[in-house]
């Protein structure tokens, strides 16, 4: 009797051991995926409060080379795209508008743009996009719909927005 308690308890000690253990070992591995989820999130909010945009093509910080040098790696380290891309001037089909309603109190001339000169591009050349908590940008979209330079436009006048579009759109019948 005596043996078999020693050998209910020892086994049952053991399997508690195990018990620990596997928690353990699941804690880590969550604690681990937490940790590379959080990293990739922070990446993401690094260069947001820097002022870039999700997907920033990588030819934009070429252009920000030219006005603002300082901010290049923390560019280059929060865009995506080909490194063959050059810097020349194209003329897109489309430009994709993306701002929150809300937040146009801040950016009276991107307001000014939408409610007077927007409909000079729309619907053919201009799309626009409502994101909640978005400062505007300007998307410049290829053939197939895929961003090729982005712009953040929060500061712009209302004549440059429609001499940028004008500069950058390809004509509808092009």
């Amino acid at each position: 009797l005596i043996t078999a308690l020693h050998c209910t308890c020892h086994n049952k000690a053991k399997s508690e051991q195990r018990q620990i253990t596997m928690n353990f070992c699941v804690t880590a591995v969550l604690l681990l995926l937490i940790s590379f989820a959080w990293e990739a999130h922070c990446g993401e909010d690094r260069c947001e409060s820097l002022g870039f945009v999700k997907d920033l093509p990588c030819t934009t910080c070429t252009r920000l080379a030219e006005f603002v040098p300082s901010l290049v790696e923390e560019c280059q380290s929060c865009c995506v795209g080909d490194a063959h891309e050059t810097m020349a001037v194209h003329r897109y089909p489309r430009a994709k508008l993306i701002y929150c309603e809300r937040c146009l109190v801040h950016t009276p001339s991107v307001r000014s743009f939408l409610d007077t000169a927007a409909a000079q591009f729309e619907p053919d050349r201009l799309v626009r996009q409502m994101v909640d908590n978005t400062s505007p940008i300007l998307a410049l979209l290829d053939a197939e719909g895929r961003r090729r330079e982005v712009h953040s436009i929060s500061s712009w006048e209302l004549h440059d927005i429609v001499a940028f579009l004008n500069e950058h759109l390809a004509e509808s019948d092009e």
